[in-house]
């Protein structure tokens, strides 16, 4: 009977950590969270540098990507959106090149912070050590930093 319990017991543990993995997306899992406006200033500071973006620019980039897209930042402090080497939201393809830092976010997270937003406009935003996606009354956080979590 205390080897069928042992048994039953390590089989749902199994189960369990499989559907955790499982639900996960891509290999990093799901990253990004959303913010109020006021909430974030008080986490993330002031805004020191914000590029604007397009609700369609935003999408076209997200039908680009598999898994993750990546906002960048250049040793000048400049961000904006790049779908591939020459404009500003990269997809798994792009590569960052030197001095560049990349945040990532999962494109799950980025579609939902889309779709729950009524803005067309949204700004991409440099702070102390944090980019953020907002669309004016909240923001995208929590990002991964590449180097070193890139795909």
């Amino acid at each position: 009977m205390k080897n069928l319990l042992s048994i039953i017991f390590l089989f749902l543990l199994f189960l369990v950590l499989a559907s955790g993995s499982t639900f996960a997306q891509g290999k990093y899992g799901t990253i990004g969270k959303k913010f109020g406006k006021k909430e974030a200033n008080a986490l993330f500071g002031k805004v020191i540098n914000s590029q604007k973006v397009t609700r369609a620019e935003l999408k076209d980039a997200l039908a680009k990507a598999k898994d993750y897209v990546m906002f960048r930042m250049n040793k000048s402090d400049n961000t904006s959106l790049r779908e591939n080497s020459t404009q500003n939201v990269y997809t798994e393809s792009s590569s960052l090149t030197a001095g560049e830092k990349g945040y990532v976010f999962s494109k799950s997270v980025v579609e939902d912070f889309l779709s729950a937003s009524t803005a067309e406009e949204f700004t991409i935003e440099t702070r102390a050590s944090v980019l953020t996606l907002s669309d004016g009354s909240n923001l995208l956080e929590m990002s991964a930093i590449c180097p070193p979590m890139c795909w």
